[in-house]
């Protein structure tokens, strides 16, 4: 379709609608919007929704507006833009989305996919592979040691310090699972012994930069092996 299509910046009581024009149908089409930053409504600064940015593919009356300027309600786009699902068959693709700061509009920003994946992981990180979920049955990713004895009785083992591949934003909450998918538990091993699972795992000590390890229970072993996620999330 061609026209005047709408769309809106909302927080869901605060609105700002605008509308961009498509000259030519199915042409890929740049459109930049410059919208003044709101002084007024309540935006939050924390890790729930702040604003969201709403596309109008055809709305009842109630959630339109005028175009161009902040104001109270819900809209997600301006009335009389176009309806897309008014017409059987039209079509809507939409890419490169990037909202940004400042006057004027910046090519869209491309990250490689080790940097992205290194600022995700000040945050969040496991032993587990990109594609396995935490607690799946698997040795591939393990931390462990060969480990030392403990002190205080000859069932502890220390699993040793494992650094974090990225220093976390802050202490990181620590979960543990052994290979078979026990939550809070390690698996030990000792030469010439089959292996032990499901044996009690604790982390002594957190860093933003490391943990330890230790097990204590079981019988007598040269070392505890554990998968574990980090997560310092906001």
């Amino acid at each position: 379709l061609t026209g005047t299509f709408s769309a809106a910046l909302s927080n869901g009581s605060y609105s700002y609608p605008f509308t961009y024009t498509i000259s030519s149908a199915n042409t890929w089409t740049s459109i930049s919007v410059t919208i003044a930053g709101s002084t007024a409504g309540t935006w939050a600064t924390d890790n729930t929704s702040a604003v969201s940015v709403r596309f109008d593919l055809g709305m009842g009356s109630t959630y339109q507006s005028t175009a161009n300027s902040w104001q109270a309600g819900n809209y997600y786009g301006v009335t009389g833009s176009v309806s897309v699902v008014a017409t059987n068959g039209a079509t809507l693709y939409i890419t490169g989305v990037q909202l940004e700061v400042g006057s004027n509009a910046t090519g869209f920003e491309y990250r490689q996919y080790t940097t992205e994946l290194q600022l995700c992981q000040r945050y969040y990180e496991k032993t587990y592979n990109i594609s396995v979920v935490p607690g799946t049955v698997t040795e591939v990713g393990l931390f462990g040691t060969g480990g030392v004895q403990g002190a205080v009785t000859t069932s502890e083992v220390s699993a040793g310090t494992s650094t974090f591949k990225v220093q976390k934003r802050t202490t990181p909450t620590i979960a543990l699972w052994d290979s078979q998918g026990n939550s809070g538990k390690c698996g030990r091993l000792s030469a010439g012994v089959a292996w032990s699972y499901n044996s009690n795992a604790s982390v002594p000590f957190i860093g933003e930069q490391n943990l330890w390890v230790n097990s204590s229970s079981g019988g007598s072993a040269g070392g505890c092996f554990v998968h574990y996620t980090a997560s310092a999330e906001l």
